[in-house]
């Protein structure tokens, strides 16, 4: 099977993010975009099963998605219904809390910047109703893109964005065996793009697609901004490798006792987002 280009992460520390990303060559910059929606070229490694007609986005709008189901095609469609980034996780070995399909494409959609105005002190209802909006269109985005999966006979199981349940499939970990980002110092997950100012769902599926180069090391350096803000203590200043324990990274109770303090109407908090300095160094949102 053919492999994606290896994207190429460079942040030695977190005031030269923006730097380091301007400083990439044309060919680097082709590379480490080719996962999102709007840089995904042409594939010549098809699917076998055929595309016929149209797909509606989140309006219900046609979008033709080209004569074959392939990564273009998938691009087009996840564009169409709002993502700013995606990528392919091969769910082998599984992933923790995975269906056993062989695929997992992770989503990603940014946060409006605006939203965040004030979190770095806690919670708003601005970020809060965001927070919700994207929830919405990740199930959305999942929903349409496994409709057109199993329109064209593969197995598929989307799985839609979620909050701090225990018990559900962790949509970071397919993020970074996609090669979208890695996890940060207080256990967010942190695009490439977007710094950790995103939303996350994922779908599963048999259709054979060339997985991401897994990022399987934290980029964060010596930027403990999170950690410092954080009101609960929870994060631990380690940077993380993949298939390390939650506990080792981050003090998950303690976050939790912060959010049950904050008491707002989902388990939300945001100030670790707030304050990451990637958040501000990414690319505009989607109006």
């Amino acid at each position: 099977m053919p492999t994606l280009p290896k994207r190429h992460f460079n942040l030695p520390s977190w005031r030269n993010a923006a730097a380091t990303r301007r400083s990439l060559s044309e060919t680097d910059k082709k590379t480490s975009e080719y996962p999102r929606v709007g840089y995904c070229p042409p594939s010549r490694h098809h699917a076998s099963i055929l595309v016929s007609g149209t797909h509606p986005d989140s309006a219900g709008a046609p979008v033709d998605v080209t004569s074959d189901l392939d990564r273009n095609a998938i691009g087009h469609l996840l564009a169409a219904n709002g993502a700013d980034a995606w990528g392919v996780a091969a769910n082998e070995p599984a992933l923790p809390l995975a269906p056993p399909l062989p695929r997992a494409i992770a989503i990603v959609m940014r946060l409006k910047s605006e939203a965040l105005v004030g979190v770095s002190n806690g919670p708003t209802s601005a970020y809060l109703a965001e927070y919700e909006r994207l929830n919405t269109a990740l199930n959305d985005a999942s929903v349409a893109l496994a409709t057109t999966l199993r329109a064209h006979g593969h197995e598929t199981l989307p799985v839609p964005p979620t909050g701090s349940s225990e018990g559900v499939f962790p949509h970071k970990t397919a993020a970074t065996r996609a090669g979208l980002g890695w996890i940060g110092k207080t256990a967010l997950f942190v695009s490439a793009e977007f710094g950790p100012a995103v939303r996350l769902a994922s779908v599963f599926t048999d259709l054979d697609l060339a997985p991401g180069e897994p990022v399987t090391r934290g980029r964060c350096a010596g930027c403990a901004v999170c950690v410092q803000a954080c009101p609960a203590g929870a994060g631990r200043d380690v940077d993380w490798v993949a298939g390390m324990a939650r506990s080792e990274l981050f003090d998950h109770e303690a976050c939790r006792r912060q959010l049950d303090r904050f008491g707002m109407p989902a388990q939300i908090c945001g100030i670790c987002i707030a304050v990451c300095p990637l958040s501000e160094n990414g690319k505009p949102a989607r109006p």
